[in-house]
């Protein structure tokens, strides 16, 4: 559950928000419908690891359980600052806004990443699935690679 919120939503939300603006409003819609479900997901699997924590008295992963508290509280803030706080786009604080959104995006990220690996290494899945997901996030890194190079080549064109 996490991997699929963590792993693949939320990077697929920023890759969608940082190369497909010049697509039209739809980059909007996608990136917040990926950043929600990515949310929701995260807090399903969040509760329920907590459940598994609660019910294994004696065994605690406190390096994987920190940085998913982390990341709880990372999309909290995210959540509450697309909604209570974000300027209009020609406001004059709505670069600072911008790095404030994309410096907590890109954290959470990369700690849902790290975090994807912790699990693996104490659920000890078969091989198979570390590989598939690493295979899944050589995918999105390629994509956005190309997409930030379309993105780029676009705007110099223009």
């Amino acid at each position: 559950m996490n991997t699929i919120s963590w792993g693949i939503l939320m990077p697929i939300g920023a890759i969608v928000a940082r190369n497909f603006k010049g697509f039209g409003p739809a980059w909007f819609y996608i990136h917040v419908s990926c950043q929600i479900l990515g949310s929701l997901g995260g807090i399903a699997g969040s509760v329920t690891g907590l459940m598994l924590g609660h019910k294994s008295s004696g065994i605690e992963y406190k390096g994987h359980k920190c940085i998913g508290i982390t990341l709880m509280s990372l999309a909290t803030v995210q959540v509450l600052a697309g909604f209570l706080l974000r300027p209009k786009p020609d406001h004059k604080y709505r670069r600072f806004w911008n790095l404030f959104h994309y410096a907590l995006g890109y954290t959470a990220i990369v700690l849902g990443i790290v975090n994807i690996f912790k699990g693996f290494d104490i659920l000890e899945p078969p091989k198979s699935w570390r590989y598939a997901y690493m295979g899944i996030l050589a995918a999105l890194v390629f994509l956005g690679v190309v997409g930030a190079a379309f993105t780029h080549w676009n705007k110099k064109k223009n």
